[in-house]
């Protein structure tokens, strides 16, 4: 880490000032002699230092200013630095010169005591507090093999501390699942996007509100896993296990669930729209109030589902198997239904408007008041459903099987 040093930092360990600073401005001090910094500072920072320890020690100067220049590289100011400096609006000309020396030679960052001479700089101004808490985390990220993991993201290059710690949570949380350690079980807002969890078991680990995005969960073990408002978008989770999970309120748009097993999971609403659910195990699942705008369902089993007053529109569920499901209030307007099975399913008051029912089974299924304007039910099997109060203007009955229950006009259309 390389930083610049303002002067007086230097001068609180020089002249052992009794304040709240010394001890830090002391540990700064040591990891300078330990080489754990790199350290620059202004020549006019050297003749400041000089200048005042010759009050006190007149006798020492030479050694401590010998000392300093061993430890810092000093940058000499030449015409552009201080042409710079000159431009620089600062209430110190000092500080618009450490400043201009910084951006001249390329140095990330100053390390000051009084932050408040650098406001409005182009660069951070770090508190001698926030170098050792920064340091401290780079050394556990050394000691630690989740480096690797970081997308290439450099320590050198997240000088705020705050990113820091956040890159280093994301590492915890990362080597927690990743070793099956027992601090996996809390994973709540951590920041886990784009990692690689394929069959890790997570079962009962709370991951709620967490950021999950990208990440590839393929295969994993979720039985009972809290995942409350997470962030899973554009997630894989094919073949993943979700039995019993709660992903209330979680964002799943754009991920894919593929052949994911996911009975008695509770989806109520949770954004899963574009996502690709094909050949999924959703029996008994609750999707109350769900999002499922041009999502894939096709050959999935949503079997004793409860899907009411969710958004299904533009759907594909292509043979998908709908029995006993409860779909009472929700859009399936646009929707793909051909050759669904939904015998005995609850249509009530459902919106299926435009929707392709060619060769659905509904036998036995409520479909009263429901909205069927444009539907094609070509093929369609309608045996003992019920059917009062539908509407079905325009709707295609081509070759439909028409016994349904408390509609008397379906019979003449």
């Amino acid at each position: 880490m390389d930083l610049l040093i303002d002067a007086d930092v230097i001068l609180e360990v020089l002249l052992n000032r009794r304040n709240s600073s010394v001890e830090e401005a002391e540990i700064l001090w040591d990891m300078l002699h330990r080489q754990q910094i790199k350290g620059f500072i202004t020549s006019l920072g050297i003749k400041k230092i000089r200048a005042t320890v010759e009050l006190f020690n007149a006798e020492e100067v030479d050694e401590n200013i010998a000392d300093l220049e061993n430890i810092l590289e000093v940058c000499y100011e030449d015409d552009a630095i201080l042409a710079m400096s000159r431009e620089l609006s600062f209430v110190e000309f000092e500080s618009a010169l450490e400043i201009a020396c910084a951006l001249h030679k390329g140095i990330p960052a100053i390390v000051t005591l009084s932050s408040f001479n650098f406001k409005g700089a182009e660069l951070p101004i770090l508190s001698i507090e926030s170098v050792v808490k920064r340091h401290n985390l780079e050394h556990q990220f050394v000691s630690s093999s989740s480096t690797v993991i970081l997308y290439g993201e450099s320590l050198s290059d997240v000088l705020d501390l705050a990113s820091l710690e956040r890159t280093f949570a994301r590492s915890e949380a990362y080597e927690n699942i990743r070793s099956n350690s027992e601090f996996a079980s809390n994973l709540s807002y951590c920041d886990l996007a784009g990692f690689d969890f394929r069959e890790r078991d997570l079962r009962f680990c709370n991951l709620s509100f967490s950021n999950l995005s990208n990440s590839n969960l393929q295969g994993a073990h979720l039985r009972r896993a809290n995942l409350l408002g997470a962030n899973l978008s554009q997630a894989n989770l094919g073949t993943a296990i979700l039995t019993n999970a709660d992903l209330t309120d979680t964002d799943l748009s754009q991920a894919v669930l593929i052949e994911a097993i996911s009975e008695y999971a509770k989806f109520n609403g949770a954004d899963l729209s574009y996502a690709n659910l094909n050949r999924a195990i959703l029996t008994s699942v609750f999707l109350t109030g769900a999002w499922l705008i041009s999502a894939e369902l096709n050959d999935a089993c949503l079997c004793h589902a409860f899907i009411q007053d969710a958004d299904l529109s533009y759907a594909s569920l292509l043979r998908t198997k709908l029995q006993g499901a409860s779909l009472r209030y929700s859009k399936l307007n646009n929707a793909d239904l051909r050759n669904a099975r939904m015998n005995y399913a609850n249509l009530s008051h459902a919106d299926l408007s435009g929707a392709d029912l060619t060769g659905a089974d509904l036998t036995g299924a409520n479909l009263s008041y429901c909205k069927l304007t444009g539907a094609c039910l070509k093929w369609a099997n309608l045996d003992s459903a019920n059917l009062m109060n539908a509407v079905l203007d325009g709707a295609i009955t081509e070759d439909t099987i028409l016994h349904p229950s408390g509609y008397s006009y379906m019979l003449s259309l």
